[in-house]
Parts: structure tokens; sequence; C-alpha cells
């Protein structure tokens, strides 16, 4: 983000803030971003942080529990994200996990509407990646239990998704297919949930025929082919999905997933697995190795990634 569109948001900050009764009292630059002290009219204080990094800007509102923590939320969320809501009833998806060597491929979807897509809003729901692990959690626990019956989480465990990927190399189909089976399998469980859903958003990981075909294979193929294909949604793919609250709230229930799911591995193994697939990862990658063995690494790691080559060539020396 250049430094023109940093005093952009900055001013559309404080202009809507004044349009909310928001008093700006203090404000002051932090290491990558400013900071801005804000009162209510009941005289509560709430500090919001805007930090600028790689994957973007962000920010953090020090106190949810006021009573402007909710607009603000909405304000922020809207500017960083450019938030758009849909009118009609729709599932987003999105997944985590596919960029990680350890772990798994979490897909998950969020049904919603417009009344819950302002709550969402309201709520500080935006993209995971915008968001701290621990903010994570609570906003997961806050969707499965306010949202329960919106909510679909798919995951495919290392073993799973290892297998699938063998199984699909062999047909000729390429790494997607796997991204494209996720999001399959929790679309058609959206659908059973509310059959009336009349669009589906996600971000562009693959083709829209191969999205329609996985969606088609979990209808149990009552999709295929004729006029009967226009019982699936209206599909929507586009880049940076998470815009839609839907689609950001999908993302944070993927991240969980995924998140609880090394945690529990670290504590079963006795020894922390890394997200990413950085120098660290490919250090714990080895000592996974002498602990349990080059059998069981696909029970824990996506082996078909190049960081298997690479820590098996240091391993054999």
């Amino acid at each position: 983000m250049t430094e023109k569109m940093l005093d952009e948001t900055k001013r559309s900050f404080l202009q809507r803030v004044a349009r909310e009764g928001i008093r700006v009292i203090g404000e002051r630059k932090l290491p990558y971003g400013s900071q801005y002290l804000l009162e209510s009219d009941r005289y509560e204080l709430v500090k919001v942080n805007f930090y600028q990094s790689k994957k973007g800007l962000s920010f953090v509102i020090s106190d949810q529990t006021t009573s402007i923590s909710g607009p603000l939320n909405t304000i922020c969320t809207e500017l960083i994200m450019g938030s758009d809501i849909i009118k009609e009833w729709y599932v987003g998806t999105d997944e985590s996990g596919k960029g990680d060597y350890f772990g798994p491929l979490a897909a998950a979807a969020f049904i919603s509407d417009e009344k819950t897509d302002r709550i969402l809003l309201e709520e500080g729901i935006r993209d995971s990646k915008k968001i701290a692990d621990q903010e994570i959690r609570n906003y997961a626990e806050y969707l499965l239990t306010n949202y329960k019956d919106c909510c679909v989480i798919c995951s495919l465990e290392p073993k799973v998704y290892n297998q699938l990927y063998s199984s699909y190399l062999v047909e000729g189909k390429r790494s997607d297919q796997i991204l494209a089976t996720a999001h399959g399998q929790i679309i058609c469980a959206a659908l059973q949930k509310r059959p009336e859903l009349s669009l589906i958003i996600t971000d562009q990981f693959a083709d829209e025929e191969k999205i329609r075909a996985s969606i088609a294979f979990y209808e149990g193929g009552k999709t295929n082919g004729g006029n009967e294909d226009a019982q699936i949604p209206k599909l929507k793919i586009v880049p940076h999905a998470e815009k839609y609250a839907a689609v950001a709230a999908a993302s944070i229930l993927a991240r969980n997933e995924y998140l609880k799911w090394m945690e529990q591995a670290s504590d079963q193994l006795g020894m922390i697995l890394p997200k990413g697939c950085g120098n660290d990862v490919k250090h714990q990658a080895e000592l996974l190795l002498d602990k349990v063995g080059r059998s069981a690494l696909p029970e824990y790691a996506k082996i078909h990634f190049r960081t298997t080559n690479e820590i098996m060539k240091r391993y054999c020396r």
C-alpha cells in the first residue's frame, strides 16, 4: 500500500468516526503503523492501531466491549477490505493450510445474508490473514456458538490429502483438484442446510468448470448434464473474495481448524510443528523423521512439497 493510499485511508477513517460522533483525542505513529485514541459520548476510551505489512493494512481495536467497538469494527473492516454486502442468502468458502508443509488442508463454508453480513462486520469479522491466531480462535468460537447452522468445515488430514494427491496424479489431474474437491464437499453440505441459497462466492483457486464438477459429484450426479445443471446456484469466483463477510468468516473457521490440528499434533509428538515452508519447517521435519521414521511422515506433512526432497537429501547423508 502506497503512502498516498495510507493517507486516503486515514482521511476516510477520521471522516467516518466523526460522522459516528466518536471523538479523536490523540494520534501517534507506531513502528509500521499509526495509533488513534478515541472517546465515546460515554467517555469510554478505545485505541485503534493500524499496521502496514507485506500482507497489506490490518487493524487492532484495544477494547471490544465499549459502545463504539461495533461501529469501529465496521468502519475499519470496510476501509481495509472494501466489504461488499449481499442482499440474498449466499455461501462463502475459503481454505487454510494449502501452502503449509505440515498439517491438513482445511476448508470451510459460511452461510449468510444482508442482516448477518452487517452483524459480522460490526463484530470485526475479516480475512483471517489479517488476524492474530488468538483472535482467530475467539472469532471462530463466536461463529460456532452463534451461527452453528451457518458453518460447514472439512479437514483433509495429511494422510488423506496425500492419498488424494497420488490418485489425482495417476488420473492426470492437477493439484488444484484437491482444493476443488474440498470446496465441492462443503458447498454441497451448505446447500443441504439451506437449499434456497442463490449464490456461491469463493476465491480464485481453480476454474469454474472444475468447481462445478466437484459440486456435481458430491450432489450424487443430480446436477450433471442438461438443464439439471441449473440446480447449482450462481458461482462467483473472485480474487480476494474475503471482502465478502461470509468468505471472511469461512477463512476464520478454516484457519481455526488448521491451527487446532497443528496444536494437537504438536502436543502428541512433544515437539512444535511450525507453519509455512521455511527453514524452521525443514529443521523440525528432520527432527520429526528421527522421532517417527520416514514411513510416518505422510501422517503429518504434504509429501509432494519440494520440502520433502530437500529434507530427505539431508536425512539420507
